[in-house]
């Protein structure tokens, strides 16, 4: 995962999950997505301040906890979440 952010200008924060090129077939892409969105949401609560959020997925066999722990290790690195344990 890769994932690119800028402070938003709206009091809530945005998403949008993207899978890199030549990422398998639609299937294979929404399920991505859709691991993507529900692990933001799981996050959600603990991001600070109102963000603009991309988040590039490669591929891989990714289960959802494995997106959830990605996203989560990511946003600390940013400083927008929780601090790693």
């Amino acid at each position: 995962m890769r994932l690119f952010f800028l402070p938003g200008n709206r009091p809530h924060s945005r998403i949008v999950v993207i899978p890199a090129r030549g990422y398998g077939n639609a299937v294979q892409r929404n399920l991505c997505r859709r691991h993507g969105k529900e692990a933001f949401r799981a996050l959600k609560a603990t991001i600070a301040s109102p963000t603009d959020i991309a988040i590039m997925c490669f591929r891989g066999t990714y289960t959802f906890a494995d997106r959830l722990q990605q996203l989560s290790s990511l946003l600390a690195k940013a400083r927008l979440g929780p601090k790693e344990h």
